[in-house]
């Protein structure tokens, strides 16, 4: 799809789906790019679907964002990237979602984020080799979660531990503790799915966002093989650099 704008702001098109992000950041540098007195030719490209909660649209608002930094030749620091990404997505777009999806757009990596009301956000990067160490290959799989065990309208005891060993396991990822790491991912999984121990092959299991679309489904290295012969979902396998 493909859109021709003749003069900015253009706000009436950040109503339609295909192109309310790349505008609104567009938008938002109107003065300076009219300035210019030129054009720009902007070409965006997603390998999944919207509405996946793989943190798409914050990939794309800090994409096109940053290229509008180059196309202007301007120097922002990373604090000033992320007010600018928050604001644009909150106010302009009224897109709500959790602060932390930039953060990996603009550092790349893993991260751990934490955030007590009043406070201000903590961020510490992650080894990413730790995920290599874990001995589990991870896979992108389009199904409800139901079928992996988990019901409609969890407890509110069941979401209560589930955050408590989400604690724990960010502190484990930080201290580098493998085993520990791996027994509180299948903790947590059994707190959210009571019946998931009657999945073959899968370790455990995470749904994605509010669409509830996608799942990343952790299989122990080993029986990788069996997993992918015995899905009846397609499933592609998510490789860590």
């Amino acid at each position: 799809m493909q859109v021709q704008i003749d003069k900015l702001p253009e706000m009436v098109l950040i109503s339609k789906e295909e192109f309310r992000i790349s505008l609104a950041v567009l938008n938002n540098f109107a003065d300076m790019i009219t300035s210019l007195g030129g054009g720009l030719h902007l070409k965006t490209y997603s390998e999944f679907a919207p509405q996946t909660g793989l943190g798409g649209s914050s990939a794309h608002l800090i994409a096109v964002l940053k290229a509008c930094l180059e196309y202007l030749k301007l120097s922002w620091n990373d604090m000033q990237i992320l007010d600018s990404a928050h604001s644009i997505e909150r106010n302009t777009l009224s897109i709500f979602g959790g602060f932390q999806d930039f953060y990996p757009c603009l550092y790349q990596g893993a991260h751990h984020l934490s955030k007590d009301p009043g406070s201000e956000i903590i961020h510490r990067s992650l080894d990413g080799n730790f995920l290599n160490e874990l001995d589990l290959s991870f896979f992108l799989m389009e199904s409800s979660p139901v079928s992996f065990g988990e019901t409609e309208l969890p407890e509110l005891n069941s979401l209560k531990t589930q955050k408590e060993l989400a604690h724990q396991a960010a502190n484990a990822w930080k201290l580098g503790q493998h085993s520990t790491f791996k027994n509180l991912l299948q903790e947590s999984w059994k707190a959210k799915a009571p019946s998931a121990k009657s999945i073959p092959y899968v370790f455990a299991t995470k749904t994605c966002g509010l669409s509830k679309r996608m799942n990343v489904i952790a299989v122990e290295k080993s029986l990788e093989k069996s997993f992918t012969e015995s899905s009846g979902h397609a499933a592609r396998k998510i490789e860590w650099h």
